[in-house]
Formats: structure tokens, sequence, C-alpha cells
């Protein structure tokens, strides 16, 4: 049964022998021609499923891979990011010996394709090479089995306005000024379909072995992939997640922000304690414990995010706010309209700021949540929230 792909495969008769025959696809000519595979799900999801059953009944069966990368960056052919350390890691942690030379014979193969495309600025004169864009395919196949394609993207493209800004700074430091040093590695971890993201769920569907796959992620030896090894995490899901996201929420580090807002996407009752324990840490932490908990979607975080707030702490209350909006109880209305109400007064006597918005960011934030919960749209004062919420609760009280 044939796959329904969003764009024709181009490859080529070289590419294709290659394949079949067991070479090393980093030796093949340049993939201007190729045009990556992706895989459309919704078109394809019975049949997908189907395929999916079939891998997870052979895998016992299967011991050894045969990993092949196919990397190209345009005008920096010298750049090679690390798929094939990624990719063997994952796969061991399944029970699989991989192979990446010639001569074996293989239970399964994959196919890595990676296209990148640099994003270049020109601040001030100057041009410089300040992000990249990363998409690409992972195909799986086996000698009775369909092939599998997974795409995956990933951007990154920092906010660089001038040769002053700090941002440019960092840039600059990193020497950033050719195609070749474009931040290609942090655009590999951004976003919900970047490549370990895609790569875990895909290792976990025709493996069945979710609780391995989250094992390896949770013990990577370095920081390369920190960026998108919570959301790998979560994305694989289950038990081990839980647990393993829980345990570096608690250790207060610097990633337990990031795996308290996966731990929130997992919306398991047992994320609860380790999120409303982090909730009363400091700014930075509490904001993402609050944002977490309202993925959670656990009521009885309405009352200790009622309280972060009342704090009026500049990043926590914000996120407290937006969380109760998610959560739309309607415990946190009288809450939300105190938080419009109040008045930094630091920002109240500053004259260079104009609009609401800015001068109490927390205002738009606590507005926006009243709608998700009352569904009115009375605009940024609080005083039709005040009234209307008089004129509710005088109505409720004389029924």
């Amino acid at each position: 049964m044939a796959l329904q792909l969003k764009r024709p495969l181009l490859i080529g008769l070289g590419l294709g022998v290659a394949a079949v025959a067991g070479l090393s696809v980093r030796a093949l000519l340049p993939l201007r021609a190729v045009s990556i595979p992706s895989f459309d799900s919704a078109a394809n999801a019975p049949e997908d499923a189907a395929n999916l059953e079939r891998y997870r009944s052979a895998f016992a069966a299967f011991h050894r891979v045969r990993l092949q990368i196919r990397e190209d960056y345009q005008a920096a052919p010298d750049v090679s990011l690390p798929f094939e350390r990624i990719v063997s890691r994952l796969l061991r942690g399944v029970g699989l010996t991989v192979l990446t030379g010639q001569a074996d014979t293989a239970d399964l193969k994959m196919l890595v394709w990676v296209n990148g495309t640099y994003v270049m600025r020109d601040l001030d004169g100057m041009p410089v090479y300040s992000g990249a864009d990363i998409e690409g395919s992972i195909s799986v196949e086996s000698d009775s089995l369909p092939q599998l394609y997974r795409a995956f993207q990933g951007r990154f493209d920092p906010n660089v306005l001038h040769t002053a800004s700090p941002a440019y700074e960092s840039i600059r430091r990193r020497s950033i000024q050719s195609p070749g040093g474009a931040p290609y590695m942090d655009a590999l971890n951004q976003g919900d379909s970047s490549f370990l993201v895609v790569l875990a769920v895909l290792v976990r569907d025709i493996s069945g072995r979710a609780d391995a796959v989250v094992t390896t992620l949770s013990s990577w030896p370095d920081d390369e992939m920190r960026f998108s090894l919570m959301d790998a995490v979560a994305a694989v899901g289950g038990s081990a997640a839980v647990d393993q996201l829980s345990r570096i929420v608690s250790t207060r580090g610097t990633l337990a922000g990031k795996a308290a807002r996966a731990l929130g996407r997992l919306r398991d009752p047992r994320a609860f304690q380790p999120l409303l324990a982090l909730l009363g840490d400091h700014n930075v932490l509490a904001s993402d414990a609050a944002e977490a908990l309202g993925d959670l979607g656990d009521v009885r975080a309405v009352e200790p995010l009622v309280a972060v707030l009342g704090s009026h702490e500049a990043i926590s209350s914000s996120s407290a706010a937006r969380a109760l909006g998610r959560l739309r109880d309607r415990r946190a209305i009288e809450p939300l309209i105190e938080a419009m109400e109040y008045q930094d007064p630091e920002l109240a006597r500053d004259p260079n700021f104009e609009h609401s918005e800015l001068r109490f960011p927390l205002r738009s934030d606590a507005m926006f949540a009243l709608f998700e919960i009352t569904r009115q749209n009375l605009g940024p004062d609080p005083a039709p929230w005040r009234a209307w919420h008089a004129e509710q609760t005088r109505r409720i009280r004389s029924q």
C-alpha cells in the first residue's frame, strides 16, 4: 500500500542504489535536487497505525539496524550535526545494535534526510548569520514491512535588532559571520516537531518500549540537546515520563522549568504535587510551574494560583492569570478583577508609558483570562468587569 506524501520524493538512482547496497549516504553527491519526504499523518492515520502494529509485533526479532545520514546545508558544506550519535544512543537504548558499515546485514534500516538553511540579517551594514532552519525526514524500513516516514523541523532566529543589542553581542561572541557559523544546532533543538521529539516518538512506536526511551532520554550525557530533551520525554509519555520529569523538577536545576512545562502537558494527576511544590519557588520557576498547572487542567490548582496572582510578582503573577484562564474555574473571577485593578506604584508614576497594556501587563493577562472563564468581552478597563460581576452576584443571591 503506497504512502501519500505531501511532496514528491525526487531521490535519483544513485541514492536508491546506495540505500539498497548499504553504502554510506554521506559519500553521495550533494542533495540539492532532493525534496524531503513528509508523511501526511492525517491522510494515512489508519494505514499508519496498522503498519506500526506490524513493526511492534516484529520488533522482538530485530537486533541490528543500519543507520544512514544525509545532510545538506547549502552554502555551508562543512557543517555536520551529531545525528549519528543522537540516533545511535536512542536505538541502543531499546536494545538494538547500530551498524554504520557496509558489509553486515541488518534487520532494520533507518535513513535520516536533513536540509538546513541559514537566516541572514544585515545589521548596520554587516551581514550576520543569526538564525537557521532545519527540516528533514526519518524513514524506517524492513524487508517484509512497509516504509515509514516522519518529518521534523525546527527554527532558531533570535530577535537581533542592532549591533548594540545583547542578542547581537551573543551572536558576535559566537563568531557567526559566515553560513557555516549559523546556529544549526540551536534550530535542531527548537519546536514541537524538533528532531529528537519526532525520533523519540517513532522509536517508541516501532518498539513499544516507552519506558526504555524515557530512561535513555533522561540519562543523556551532555547538554547538546537540553532544549528538546524534556519535550521528547513528554511526547513519549507514560508513567516513566511522569516520574522522570517530576524528579528533574524536584532538583530546581537548570532544566526544572522546562521539565515543569513538559510535565503539565502530560495532564497526569500525579504531576500536581511536584508542580505545586515548584509554585512556591522564586519568580521564574514559579512562572513555569503556574503555566504548567494551567496546562495540567487540575482545578485543585485554583487557590494556589490565586495566591500567586495576588503576589503581583512581575513574571509569575501574569503566568498565574493565564493559567487560571485555561482552568476556567469561576472562583478565579473576583481575584482576576482585583488583578486588573492593581496598579504597580512605580509604573503608575512613569509618564513614558501611555497604554495600559504596557504600563500594567498583568491587566491584559487578567482580562484575557476573564474572557476565557466568562466568555464576556468587556475590554481592558476593570470598571465594566466589576459592574458585571456585581450584577451576576446580585442575581445569584436573589434566586
